[in-house]
């Protein structure tokens, strides 16, 4: 099977990380000069911003952070 791309695999997410990734959203989320008149897009690029502010670490992918977000609803709102 020559020829097929192989992904690298990201190392996990720390729980530094995980707090990181819920504070950037709810400060982005809590801007109410922007608000919700802001594009997916561009409201995670915001998150990805903030994060990696945060962080001071640019080594993970905004999609990284966007999918792990969603691991961390799921799991408050399973709580």
């Amino acid at each position: 099977m020559e020829g097929l791309l192989k992904t690298k695999r990201e190392k996990s997410f720390t729980i530094e990380e995980d707090v990181a990734i819920c504070r950037a959203w709810c400060h982005i989320t809590e801007d109410s000069i922007v608000g919700n008149s802001q594009s997916h897009a561009h409201f995670w690029e915001r998150i990805f911003e903030n994060y990696s502010s945060l962080q001071n670490d640019h080594s993970r992918a905004q999609v990284s952070i966007s999918s792990r977000w969603g691991v961390i609803m799921k799991c408050c709102n399973k709580f």
